[in-house]
């Protein structure tokens, strides 16, 4: 992938929510005991911030748009420099926050510890739109990805998906709850939530009509994924399954990232909705197989893209060539 013509576009990839991520090995855990680790990594962590280090790897350009703050902030915009993400930092009085994953080598488990941010102000949103709106001048694709702090107001994500489809940049919404559902009336082209996500949106409804309702809100294209098994496309009037290859994943976290990342690059590069899709379940499965969150190797994903079954739901739709209903 990577292969199309690209010029001076990018991706933008927007996540307000971004963490110093602190990475720690182990043989294994034991609580209330002291644990020493083996080894470190710190890398720059947060779901927008997993979406453009993968696109970069997979040889298109993205930028991510992010608040940071403080000390760690700092650390974080060097971090994820040195990484070669191109990162347009949004500086604010609340300090970025720390996040660890523990992986534990014998168990193969891994344990994650989230730190809740702090929260930003009123100015702070605003400078933060008004940067978004600077960068959707030159960009061929918007990915919302993940949380954002407190005091961002509960339509934030929708007003972010209705300046782009205002000047017509498709836009990929992965988020919980409100901040997902207010971005549904401006027409996303895909909503992305995860199964647990989905069944928190919209309790007591049954899982069929709860990606029904996703469709009925507004969103062009519903993706639901659900870690290692199978994932449910809604692509115009078609369902589908999308059944990932059977691994033995090393660290998941981030599988979701490489997921969306894939399947926007995919969408750039000419491919349909079952296709796009298809590479982003490569894309996700491959990141399991990496030590670190949001990272994928290319080779890999061409490898397992063959073997990511496409499932039709409804034998009366056909299984190929569905679209996207518009950009």
């Amino acid at each position: 992938m990577g292969s199309a013509s690209v010029g001076d576009k990018y991706v933008l990839c927007v996540g307000p929510n971004p963490a110093l991520q602190r990475t720690l090995w182990f043989s294994s855990l034991s609580l209330g005991e002291v644990n020493r680790a083996l080894r470190k990594r710190v890398s720059g962590g947060g779901k927008g911030t997993n979406v453009a280090r993968i696109l970069g790897q997979l040889g298109y350009p993205a930028k991510l748009l992010t608040f940071v703050g403080g000390t760690i902030g700092e650390e974080f915009v060097r971090t994820v420099r040195r990484e070669g993400i191109e990162v347009k930092p949004v500086q604010t009085e609340a300090g970025t926050r720390v996040c660890l994953t523990l992986i534990e080598e014998d168990e193969s488990r891994q344990t994650e510890l989230v730190e809740e941010a702090e929260g930003v102000c009123e100015d702070d949103v605003r400078r933060f739109l008004r940067v978004y709106s600077e960068l959707l001048e030159r960009c061929s694709f918007v990915v919302i990805s993940g949380t954002s702090p407190a005091g961002v107001p509960e339509d934030f994500y929708g007003e972010l998906t209705c300046r782009a489809r205002k000047r017509g940049v498709p836009v990929i919404v992965d988020a919980p709850g409100q901040l997902l559902r207010h971005a549904l009336p401006y027409r996303p082209l895909l909503a992305k939530p995860n199964r647990k996500e989905l069944a928190a949106l919209f309790p007591g409804l049954g899982f069929e009509e709860q990606v029904l309702r996703l469709r009925e809100l507004g969103a062009q294209n519903v993706l639901i994924t659900d870690g290692g098994n199978a994932a449910r496309l809604l692509a115009g009037d078609a369902h589908f399954r999308l059944v990932p290859p059977v691994v033995q994943p090393v660290n998941p976290i981030g599988s979701g990232d490489a997921v969306a990342a894939g399947i926007a690059l995919a969408l750039l590069e000419g491919k349909d909705i079952v296709e796009a899709v298809r590479f982003g379940i490569a894309c996700g499965t491959a990141n399991t197989l990496t030590e670190l969150a949001g990272h994928v190797d290319p080779t890999v994903v061409d490898r397992f893209l063959p073997l990511v079954e496409v499932e039709t739901v409804d034998e009366s739709v056909p299984g190929q060539g569905a679209r996207p209903s518009e950009t």
